[in-house]
């Protein structure tokens, strides 16, 4: 993890990583709806993944900073229930190089694109 300008904090490969390895595999945290409206409030805001019902999970570990790329994504996330609960899994979508950071694409609705975000949809 360093700091990287105009993004904040990012992670990065510390050796080269080949196609299709996990990248990454993190627990999560389930939040309710109503838990997401207080969270929103917080330094917590954009740290979580919504469901369509309005909940959400928060993700402890490195998955919270990784930074968002529609156009050159290299890991690409996948879901795993436990009965601990939802695991996030980030895998890599190419050969990733040795201090290259890792990026997701977010996923953005048209309506939800920030300015920052490299999305041809903007």
């Amino acid at each position: 993890m360093r700091s990287v300008k105009g993004m904040g904090r990012g992670v990065f490969a510390t050796r080269a990583i080949a196609k299709d390895t996990v990248v990454l595999r993190d627990c999560t945290l389930a939040i309710t709806a109503q838990d997401v409206d207080i969270i929103a409030k917080t330094r917590l805001d954009s740290y979580y993944f919504m469901e369509e019902d309005g909940s959400a999970y928060i993700v402890l570990g490195l998955t919270s900073l990784l930074n968002h790329s529609f156009l050159a994504p290299n890991v690409e996330q996948e879901w795993e229930e436990h009965p601990e609960g939802m695991v996030i899994i980030f895998r890599a979508l190419r050969n990733i190089k040795a201090g290259e950071q890792l990026f997701f694409d977010y996923e953005f609705t048209n309506d939800e694109i920030p300015q920052w975000a490299d999305n041809p949809r903007k």
